[in-house]
């Protein structure tokens, strides 16, 4: 199994690992601050320096058997070794931006849940703008009420923590889903939640920021008609 640092610390950058196996093009770290992707959340990227100083890009990170979590590269060396030590560096300007969009995400689910009744369908996020899907009344009113909404909840600067709770007591807690037909992944019989203090609580193991301030600002940009009451809202992040 290895040890995802990225839930102990999201600002966790880089760390220092041990390598565990080897595979075709992936490996395997004892530790690793690179998160795999989930809830939306792609993966992140970056890079392992071995201790000759030779990089190794990672595309991507996957999530493999027994909680191994394997780093996909382009390409590996042929003296590669099990047991050999290397640094872990993420591609942190993306992560961050990451990170600020999956918490104005859950700002802006809350908001449609509660004043729309709007429950998630789909969600993707992307560096550059995000989209979020919800089976809901759509009206061109609400646009720019939620919008005021999302980014006046934003500005409160509410500390954002993350804890887990057991699956016996995630049953009893129905305010934490916010997805139509689906239930977050229950590891180890806990259920990761992530809280925007003093404002809402919701099933996640994804990586967000410090405080809802460090958010900046969004913006609705677009709204595409996906079905019968399934509207879909495009987003961007206003520096």
């Amino acid at each position: 199994m290895t040890h995802r640092l990225y839930l102990d610390d999201a600002y966790c950058f880089h760390n220092e690992a041990v390598i565990t196996a080897i595979d075709a093009k992936s490996i395997a770290l004892d530790q690793t601050c690179l998160y795999p992707g989930g809830g939306g959340q792609p993966s992140d990227e970056g890079v392992l320096t071995l201790r000759t100083g030779q990089k190794i890009p990672v595309l991507t990170v996957k999530r493999g058997e027994s909680g191994t979590l394997w780093h996909l590269c382009d390409a590996l060396p042929d003296h590669l070794h099990i047991g050999e030590s290397c640094t872990v560096h993420l591609n942190e300007e993306r992560r961050l931006r990451l990170m600020r969009f999956h918490t104005a995400l859950h700002i802006f689910n809350t908001v449609m849940l509660r004043s729309f009744d709007g429950w998630i369908t789909g969600v993707w996020m992307n560096p550059e703008r995000s989209h979020i899907d919800f089976k809901v009344d759509y009206t061109s009113e609400m646009l720019r009420g939620v919008e005021d909404e999302v980014n006046e909840v934003i500005a409160r600067q509410l500390p954002v923590e993350s804890y887990s709770i057991t699956a016996d007591e995630f049953q009893t807690r129905p305010d934490l889903l916010r997805i139509l037909e689906a239930e977050p992944p229950i590891e180890n019989n806990q259920v990761r939640v992530v809280e925007i203090m003093g404002f809402e609580a919701q099933a996640c193991g994804g990586t967000h920021v410090r405080d809802t301030a460090s958010v900046g600002r969004i913006k609705i940009v677009k709204v595409d008609n996906k079905g019968k009451q399934n509207r879909r809202f495009y987003l961007e992040l206003v520096d």
